[in-house]
């Protein structure tokens, strides 16, 4: 086999960025596994807002079975009203226990509706406080009346609030304090002796911690969890020889923002580029300088994918897909000029192309003006034909599917 006559270098380290749904990248996901301290915060704010709405999803698992068991200790705890507390006491117990269960009730027929998870860590928290104060309520009406009833219930109740309701930290450290607070007001309010009531608030404050620290690692191991999941993603969708997009990240994020385009009013720009008489290059050269070729014709397209919408994907073997946002056909024909100067710098030398003693490429071009209708399959379609079209011409060149369509003069310029 010959040897290329150029020494071919490896590719930059941010051609394997492969960007996930949520604009983070493997490399960022990877940096936030490393460095997680003890902050329950992502420094990348896109990151943040990606585990938020995870982990409303995530809470969906645990909240209807918690919001059951809930409404029947609810109902077992008024049965032990009646058995203990006289008639004048048990009816206004039993009722303040009552009032809040069509609340939860409400928030478990939430959770089966198709936008649940967008409000419903909201509808939680605000449970949690209603179902925090009634419990504080409880124990205040039978101590004002006199009557011994036992706080440990309410300690019962804020370790389900740290771990059993799935709420994050903060929003559980908040409650679990405002909790506190009112059962000292309360047993103050019913004039309570001065060392059961700092007996009791002592160990209350102490389970508050405790439960705290429960929510503190819920949330840190659910964030982990979200950490690990999207890093797995990224390798769903990054190509494995070139490290950029592979089909599958393509078409998913060719459709959303095919849609974004729509609502917009913006054009967009399918390239399909495809590297010329690649099964002689690889015959000559063998695979292993075929597979470094193609990772570097992989960095030149990427670097066409400038604007945060733009991307550059592997299509299949030596075939490459370029998606550009809010570009025009005059706008693609530039880039695509551009695109070609850059490969033509790298010079892979091909010995046997019978276009140029280099590696080229050619390409087709489809454009989707604002007004166009066209599905995104139709214009990926286009960009095919116009890429066989380019090839047909003698390759080397990028030809725009509007151009020979209409049966242009233009449609064989050559663009390099």
């Amino acid at each position: 086999m010959v040897q290329a006559a150029t020494k071919l270098q490896k590719p930059e380290a941010d051609a394997g960025q492969t960007l996930l749904a949520d604009g983070s990248s493997a490399d960022q996901i990877n940096a936030q596994l490393a460095n997680s301290g003890r902050r329950l915060r992502f420094s990348d704010p896109q990151l943040e807002a990606g585990f938020r709405r995870f982990f409303e999803e995530y809470s969906l698992v645990q909240v209807r079975p918690a919001l059951l068991v809930l409404i029947v200790l609810i109902g077992l705890f008024g049965l032990a009203d009646l058995a203990n507390f006289p008639p004048a006491i048990s009816r206004f117990t039993i009722a303040l226990r009552l009032s809040v269960v069509p609340f939860l009730a409400w928030i478990y027929w939430r959770t089966y509706q198709i936008d649940a998870d967008r409000k419903l860590h909201a509808s939680l928290v605000l449970a949690a406080a209603v179902s925090a104060t009634a419990a504080v309520g409880l124990v205040y009406i039978p101590h004002a009346a006199g009557l011994h009833t036992p706080y440990e219930g309410l300690m019962l109740f804020m370790f389900g609030i740290g771990g059993f309701l799935g709420l994050r930290f903060a929003y559980a450290v908040t409650i679990l304090v405002l909790m506190t607070l009112l059962y000292v007001a309360a047993e103050m309010s019913a004039q309570a002796a001065p060392g059961f009531l700092a007996n009791s608030s002592f160990r209350l404050a102490c389970t508050a911690v405790v439960a705290s620290f429960g929510a503190y690692l819920s949330e840190r191991q659910v964030r982990h969890v979200y950490l690990h999941r999207i890093l797995l993603e990224s390798y769903a969708l990054r190509d494995g020889l070139t490290g950029i997009a592979n089909r599958r990240a393509f078409d998913a994020h060719a459709a959303r923002v095919a849609q974004q385009a729509t609502r917009a009013r913006r054009p967009i720009t399918v390239m399909m580029i495809d590297a010329d008489l690649f099964k002689q290059y690889n015959d000559t050269y063998g695979h292993a300088m075929g597979d470094t070729c193609l990772q570097q014709l992989a960095l030149a397209i990427k670097k066409s994918a400038r604007r945060p919408l733009d991307l550059a994907a592997r299509y299949g073997g030596e075939e490459f897909v370029l998606l550009l946002f809010d570009v025009n056909a005059e706008q693609a024909q530039k880039i695509a000029a551009e695109l070609q100067v850059r490969i033509e710098k790298l010079a892979l030398a091909h010995a046997s192309s019978s276009v140029s003693e280099y590696m080229t490429v050619s390409g087709g071009i489809a454009t989707r003006r604002v007004a166009d209708t066209r599905p995104l399959e139709e214009l990926v379609a286009d960009a095919d034909r116009a890429l066989y079209r380019a090839k047909a011409q003698g390759r080397n060149r990028f030809i725009h599917f509007s151009s020979y369509a209409s049966s242009s003069p233009t449609a064989s310029a050559n663009m390099s």
